[in-house]
Parts: C-alpha cells; structure tokens; sequence
C-alpha cells in the first residue's frame, strides 16, 4: 500500500486544526487550576481565621467565661468543627487543582453551622410582649 503524500500546507492546515481547540482546552484547564487554587487558598484564611477564634474561646474558658455565658461553649464547639471543615476543604480543593479535568465532589454542609444558629436563638422576652390594650392604645394613636 502506498501512503499518500501531504505537502507542507496540507500538514501544517493538519497541525492547525489540531492545536487550536488543544489550547482552548489546555487554557481551560489552566483556569479551572486557578480557580481551584484560589478556593483552596480561601479555607486556607477562613481555617486560619477559625483557629484564632477557636484559640480566643479556649482562652476565655480556662478563664472561666462559660460560667457566666453558657452560649461559649456551643461558639467553641462550632470553631472546633469549622476548622477541620475548612482544612479538610482547603486539602480536597488543592488536589481537585492537580486534576482539573475531574469534577470535584460537591462541598458538605458546614458543621458548625446549626451550633451558631444554636447560638443566636434567644428566648422570647415577656415584657416587651404587647396586651391586646396596649395594641389598641396604639392603634387609636394613628
């Protein structure tokens, strides 16, 4: 069998079509690793920033500030969670940028979350409840 011949515009026409949608890709994949990058350097500050928190709240429990405001230890608890979520973040993020022509999966819940939504309910306060009298004194103001 003879192999055809090609000249010198029909190979470099062949290397043309070849190598432009490989760049595009390639530069996709570059800024798909940027963008990785960059996610994991965010867990990285928001670990850093849960660590000193969490440094602060033990701090101020050796000092015995629980004692007088229970709602500490649910702060502690949740910087506790916060800091092995984010370092666990930062590291799934930093391979997902050695690889970035996988999918990363999805992020989980963060588990500090429902402890700070723990933290910030507060009971009702009765006296600032309206009557139904002061209601209509109210209303009768208008």
């Amino acid at each position: 069998m003879r192999l055809r011949k090609f000249s010198l515009r029909q190979a470099l026409l062949a290397v043309a079509i070849i190598a432009v949608p490989l760049g595009a890709w390639f530069n996709s994949l570059h800024a798909t690793r940027r963008d990785r990058l960059g996610e994991a350097e965010y867990h990285a500050r928001q670990e850093a920033r849960e660590s000193r928190e969490l440094a602060t709240l033990v701090r101020c429990r050796k000092a015995g500030a629980f004692a007088t405001d229970p709602s500490l230890a649910y702060a502690e608890e949740a910087a506790r969670l916060r800091v092995a979520y984010h370092r666990e973040l930062r590291e799934k993020y930093r391979t997902a940028a050695d690889r970035p022509w996988t999918t990363p999966p999805p992020d989980p819940k963060d588990p500090g979350e429902d402890l700070i939504w723990k933290l910030l309910e507060v009971e009702p306060l009765e006296e600032f409840r309206l009557s139904a009298e002061d209601w209509s004194r109210l209303d009768s103001l208008r």
